[in-house]
């Protein structure tokens, strides 16, 4: 009804004004959750629950989904989560990569990995279910709406490949999910562990085992608490000891990632590392959002009993207030930095790989008094045994619906240049779509170049990567505690020494002048001899210099090939050459490079030692 949107956005727009007309309001929300004006939430949807899909069902489901769209979808394993007890047999599990995508005629032969892509990571921690359901969700969306050669989805797939990793941990979900997807029964135990289980299946040294979101060498160490016991955020021996954080880090480097999503639960929070500088990543996060919110009001109104006809102007205010509270309890956060830093995969991503990376935390999320979980509209009943990882009302599957997938897509059209945003989501240009909105001065930089993707490889662009990542070594030292493990190698990533390598990249003009710009970029490769000394001079064995000159949006791809030698450490970069004038000719900078850096020493028994 015309009424019902209009008395939500005056709301809206009240509560945004003056802070006396605030306070007001506020107290007339407290008089609703007294019970005063409030009834019960017994609108038009159902309340059953939920049931999450279960580690066998997801592989059942993503090999269903390859099988009936061979053409649209692929399916492989990228690496193995692995439950690793202090003594006992160890179990293997495959970490799955789904990709949708692309559609249409393609300028590279496709073998695997033809365009740049997003990628959308979920169930790093195990007990997190809520995020991994998201994407399963999304996934079987986006390929029912790709059927539709008409459809925004399939516009988007003609430019952007997407690659969904659902359970990044599955070693740690079967240990925290005891019946199948049951929100009510999963694991309890000491400590954080009471709300489920977060880590892995690691159980070296640690009998909490390890945090796979404090595991990545980008801040390694340096998160708070970090240590055992039952503590939240142990780390691991040493960084990337985690065969489930060599898989993704694998991944990664191997394909035209050029965009990711991390998706947990359930702080209703989303953010990105670099921080205000990084113009689009400000701008996305804040269409994301609204994007987000825009779901939850719809969703609202299917929950909440609209007023009866010829009620008074005052009940529909009150209704619209309902309406309000509810989106603001359920909206997500972008204030917060966490997620930076201390080992996080978004980090890595981020100063490592110099990836635009986002972080979510999906909702329930809830501290007010009188409004947390237990009395939440995504909870069966009030008395069962679920929590905000996983909440037990089927009421989440319409979240993910109306909230997650509008936000979602939104991102996958931002991947196609991730260096500018835009005001209203997907710019359509005939039967295609892109990520620029011209007319949007804030939505990236004035002036910017930078490397949208890169990798290496032996057989085409089209081809996943050759770099093999390895996890750190650790040795068993049959001793009194502490002392029984120590790591007898650092993680690393190697290549074997190949008669020729290339590296393929993307270079992209992410700014918002009309006006073709021109850039320099360099390639570079450096060595030394395997585990020189830190001070070690470094040797430049090739190096290449190329002009571009690129309009609006615009990207193009090159490729330099290179040779290597046994028993060496590698550095290869590619980057950006930047301004040196008053104009600043490159304005945003982390984006400018890719660096890769790998050995061609194969470590032998003696090096495990």
């Amino acid at each position: 009804m015309k009424i019902q949107e209009t008395t939500f956005e005056m709301s809206r727009k009240t509560l945004a004004g003056s802070f006396s007309v605030k306070m007001m309001l506020m107290v007339l929300y407290l008089l609703l959750l007294s019970g005063v004006w409030v009834g019960s939430v017994c609108g038009e949807l159902a309340n059953n629950k939920m049931d999450y899909t279960s580690y066998d069902e997801m592989a059942d489901l993503l090999q269903d989904l390859q099988t009936a769209y061979p053409d649209l979808v692929t399916l492989k394993s990228i690496g193995h989560s692995i439950n690793i007890p202090f003594n006992g047999q160890t179990t293997v599990y495959d970490i799955y990569a789904l990709r949708i995508g692309p559609v249409g005629e393609l300028e590279i032969q496709d073998s695997g990995d033809a365009i740049p892509s997003i990628l959308f990571v979920s169930g790093i921690h195990g007990r997190e279910w809520l995020a991994t359901e998201s994407l399963l969700a999304f996934a079987q969306e986006l390929i029912e709406s790709a059927q539709n050669a008409g459809s925004p989805e399939y516009a988007l797939l003609k430019r952007v490949a997407v690659w969904m990793i659902p359970m990044a941990n599955p070693a740690g979900r079967i240990i925290d999910d005891l019946n199948s997807g049951d929100p009510e029964d999963f694991y309890r135990g000491a400590g954080n562990t009471q709300y489920g289980w977060r880590h892995t299946a690691d159980f070296r040294d640690c009998p909490s085992a390890v945090d796979l979101a404090r595991n990545f060498p980008t801040g390694w160490g340096t998160a708070d608490d970090a240590g055992c016991g039952w503590d939240r955020h142990f780390e691991g021996l040493a960084p990337s000891s985690n065969y489930e954080t060599a898989a993704l880090m694998q991944f990664v480097q191997n394909h035209w990632i050029c965009m990711a999503v991390d998706v947990h639960s359930c702080s209703q929070r989303i953010w990105n590392g670099w921080g205000t500088d990084d113009k689009s990543g400000v701008k996305m996060k804040q269409r994301a959002i609204e994007k987000w919110d825009r779901g939850l009001e719809n969703l609202a109104r299917r929950i909440y009993d609209p007023p009866a006809a010829g009620s008074s102007l005052g009940d529909w205010f009150f209704y619209g207030l309902r309406l309000y509270d509810f989106v603001t309890r359920f909206t997500l956060d972008s204030r917060y930095r966490t997620g930076t830093g201390g080992g996080q995969f978004t980090a890595w991503l981020q100063e490592n790989q110099h990836i635009q990376s986002f972080l979510i935390e999906l909702p329930p999320y809830n501290p007010r008094r009188g409004t947390d979980y237990e009395t939440s509209e995504f909870r069966y009943r009030e008395t069962d045994q679920s929590n905000t990882f996983h909440p037990s009302s089927s009421r989440v599957r319409n979240l993910i619906h109306d909230s997650f997938f509008p936000m979602a897509t939104y991102l996958v059209g931002q991947a196609d240049a991730p260096g500018s945003a835009t005001t209203t989501g997907i710019v359509f240009d005939d039967d295609e779509a892109h990520a620029v909105d011209t007319n949007d001065a804030n939505g990236s930089p004035l002036r910017d170049l930078g490397i949208l993707a890169a990798k290496i490889g032996v057989d085409g662009p089209g081809a996943p990567g050759a770099i093999s990542s390895h996890p750190a070594f650790l040795n068993f030292i049959n001793q009194p505690s502490p002392g029984l493990w120590y790591v007898a190698r650092q993680a690393f990533d190697w290549l074997y020494p190949h008669d020729s390598y290339t590296l393929y990249y993307w270079v992209q003009n992410y700014g918002r002048l009309r006006s073709s710009r021109r850039c320099t970029v360099t390639v570079e490769l450096k060595s030394r001899p395997y585990d020189s000394d830190e001070t070690a001079a470094w040797t430049v064995d090739a190096s290449q210099s190329r002009r571009f000159s690129l309009e609006q949006r615009e990207k193009s791809m090159d490729s330099f090939a290179f040779e290597l030698e046994n028993e060496r450490d590698y550095e290869l970069s590619v980057r950006v050459r930047r301004g040196w004038t008053v104009l600043r000719l490159d304005q945003f900078r982390p984006n400018d490079e890719k660096i890769f850096r790998f050995t061609t020493h194969w470590p032998t028994a003696a090096d495990e030692r």
